[in-house]
């Protein structure tokens, strides 16, 4: 099997999303939260089973904000569905969707999680992904990245090269970007 896989991947790779975020995950988002209203949509971008939720449920400073989990694959989103409920949250909106054409509206999003998504997608449908994060992410807001480390620097650049400014993440890939004001 080649890899990445097409958009929006296999369900052969879906075993990925299993897999939760690391503790690099939980001082970035406490960083974020500073500088956060607590009002301000968060959605993640491919989320699969929803585990970045549980960190962001862990630090303070996201008060009521609104979580959407986005992903391409329907059983991740019944996945998340049935986690949701064991935890009773409420509080997540669950749509399927892809990270090229983002079912937000401009400038909705105050953070926006990417975790382990643009190494599933072509080069075109990565940089189409970074472009529409550009579009729905407000200014001031946020972006954290999670590639593998042999994607960090290009993933990186395609974030900067759409005008994000990087401020933040243990290395390439795992990178927190913020959109100029």
């Amino acid at each position: 099997m080649r890899w990445p896989p097409p958009p929006p991947g296999r369900p052969e790779w879906s075993w990925l999303l299993g897999l939760r975020p690391r503790r690099w995950l939980r001082p970035i988002l406490r960083s974020v939260a500073r500088g956060s209203d607590g009002t301000a949509w968060i959605a993640s971008v491919g989320g699969g089973p929803g585990f970045e939720f549980d960190h962001l449920d862990r630090v303070a400073g996201f008060g009521t904000a609104p979580r959407i989990l986005l992903d391409a694959q329907r059983p991740m989103l019944e996945r998340a569905a049935r986690r949701a409920e064991r935890g009773r949250r409420a509080d997540r909106r669950l749509l399927l969707g892809d990270a090229a054409t983002l079912p937000f509206r401009d400038g909705s999003v105050g953070l926006l999680l990417s975790l382990g998504v643009l190494c599933c997608l072509t080069d075109d449908g990565a940089d189409r992904a970074v472009a529409e994060a550009w579009r729905v992410v407000r200014p001031g807001g946020r972006v954290v990245l999670a590639v593998p480390r042999w994607r960090g620097a290009e993933d990186d650049q395609r974030h900067v090269l759409q005008g994000f400014v990087r401020i933040g993440g243990p290395r390439a890939g795992r990178s927190l970007f913020s959109k100029p004001s």
